[in-house]
């Protein structure tokens, strides 16, 4: 395949990079390897277009991931080393 892919392929690409995000964010047990494989997008520089939209389905992800565990693990101040 010639790189840069062709706008049709470039679309569906990007549609399956999306579907692999949506499906992690469903599917948590499955939050690395997806997010490998969206890093490994990323780094392909001979499409800057789908490696684009892998940083953005990558950076969604993150941020999904980030967010749940911070409401299923809330931090809890700590009352160590306080004098009162």
């Amino acid at each position: 395949m010639k790189w840069p892919a062709n706008k049709v392929n470039q679309r569906q690409f990007a549609y399956v990079l999306e579907m692999l995000c949506n499906f992690a964010i469903l599917h948590f047990e499955y939050y690395v390897p997806v997010r490998a494989e969206l890093s490994r997008w990323i780094l392909h520089r001979k499409d800057p277009y789908l490696s684009k939209k892998a940083e953005e389905y990558f950076n969604l992800l993150a941020d999904t991931f980030e967010k749940r565990m911070n409401e299923s693990h809330p931090r809890t101040r700590s009352t160590r080393g306080n004098a009162g």
